[in-house]
């Protein structure tokens, strides 16, 4: 059979996706680059926002057609919303034979089998509480990029904020040993990787259960050594978990980016109290602090929500002006959703919607004036890039893509051989969120 894949959400289910490709090739399936073209769709779904969930259930309304044509033999929902949603799925969207959650991929071509041999709907969503991969035998076969990729260290997680689904949808906290991170690391470096981007949903809190048992700091020390990595990235960091030992070895590392996405969240101590964030404006201002003064050019990314309930005006200009004085280099702005199973369903003090859009507009002019400012600062230096794309144009040369240290995306001339290669290049202009250079020298 061939199977067209879609992934919706955060890195982790991007990294999802391309394990689960690996599973499929094995099982002797084939990739189909059109929905037209393959007999199996398969989407791999998020949940962390009705936003997220409204783009699939749309995804599916106008693969219908497709299905009903006969074109399409089956389709598979799997991923976060496949955990939370369950049968639900079946009531709204009919045309879904197939749920499995993201502990399930393994299952996944026995439970395509299964369909095609019964006509009856397969579902696993079970949540596996206590083992994570532990070996290379289900990495990724197929990676979407060929100079950065993404390695998972943990899955799950413990803290419970009361908006997000995560706990429900991936279980608790389970720690990838180490050994086996660092297999996957060498074969990208094996594989002409330059750079790799170490994820799970709270990875300062990377460790526990291991035996022996190691932080994230002491992992990060350890990556830092593989011969032939040359850069190191990694999110998310929860800022109750972040310590001075990670800003440590951030300062003296030549190969860890001095880069880190700490998500806020909320600027008014109530809000995050009531979010079970387990940590107060000050102590988030200090961790900034320290990172600043350890590492001066550090770029940090954040998570803003607007219109949590009951959060009033006031509170949301704290918001507003913690993000001036922190002046965010990347922002992650969201409305608040209600979210099935949350605690923070059940509160009183809902915001109209209009009054959170609002604030969500006033963030977000907020933010793009600041980095309009950030990034103009950029122009006339010279900066170390990673190239990572390279696409040909109708002028003759090939229009360049690669990131910064500090995270900051620069588009220039140049050709398909620099890809993989680090680069000195000149700011000239800003485009958007973006930087426009040329090479150096030229």
């Amino acid at each position: 059979m061939r199977y067209h894949l879609e992934t919706f959400g955060c890195l982790m289910n991007t990294y999802d996706s391309e394990k689960l490709e690996g599973i499929l090739a094995k099982s002797g399936m084939e990739r189909a680059d059109s929905p037209e073209d393959a007999d199996v769709i398969l989407l791999n779904t998020c949940s962390i926002r009705e936003k997220a969930e409204a783009k699939v259930f749309s995804r599916l309304g106008r693969l219908a057609g497709l299905k009903k044509s006969g074109k399409v033999r089956l389709i598979a929902l799997g991923g976060c919303m496949a955990s939370l949603r369950k049968e639900e799925i079946f009531k709204r969207a009919p045309i879904v034979d197939v749920l499995f959650g993201p502990d399930s991929a393994a299952h996944l071509p026995q439970m395509l089998e299964d369909f095609r041999a019964t006509g009856k709907r397969q579902v696993d969503v079970a949540i596996d509480e206590h083992t994570v991969w532990d070996g290379t035998e289900d990495l990724p076969d197929k990676r979407s990029g060929t100079v950065a990729a993404s390695v998972g260290i943990m899955k799950g997680c413990d803290n419970h904020c009361t908006y997000c689904v995560v706990p429900s949808t991936r279980g608790p906290e389970v720690s990838r040993p180490a050994a086996s991170i660092l297999a996957e690391v060498r074969i990208l470096v094996a594989a002409g990787y330059r750079e790799v981007m170490l994820i799970g949903q709270n990875v300062n809190s990377y460790g526990k259960g291991l035996s022996p048992e190691t932080g994230f700091p002491a992992l990060l020390r350890m990556v830092e050594q593989v011969d032939g990595i040359g850069r190191i990235r990694f999110m998310t960091s929860h800022p109750k978990d972040m310590n001075d030992q990670l800003v440590e070895v951030m300062a003296d590392s030549k190969k860890i980016c001095p880069a880190i996405h700490l998500p806020l969240q909320a600027g008014a101590d109530r809000i995050l109290g009531m979010m079970n964030r387990n940590y107060t404006v000050d102590e988030y201002l200090g961790k900034v602090a320290r990172l600043r003064k350890a590492i001066p050019e550090v770029a940090i990314s954040t998570d803003i929500m607007a219109g949590f309930p009951t959060e009033t005006e006031s509170e949301f200009q704290r918001t507003l002006e913690i993000m001036e004085q922190v002046r965010f280099d990347s922002l992650y702005l969201f409305n608040y959703s209600p979210r099935p199973g949350t605690a923070a369903v059940e509160m009183e003090g809902m915001l109209l919607k209009e009054e959170a859009q609002s604030r969500f507009d006033r963030a977000h002019a907020l933010h793009r004036r600041i980095v309009a400012e950030k990034l103009k600062s950029f122009v006339g230096s010279t900066q170390e890039v990673l190239c990572e794309q390279a696409k040909a144009t109708d002028g003759g040369f090939a229009r360049c893509t690669g990131r910064t240290p500090t995270n900051q995306l620069v588009i220039f001339k140049g050709d398909k051989g620099l890809v993989g290669k680090t680069l000195q290049v000149t700011i000239k202009d800003v485009l958007g969120y973006n930087l426009e250079g040329l090479l150096a020298g030229i």
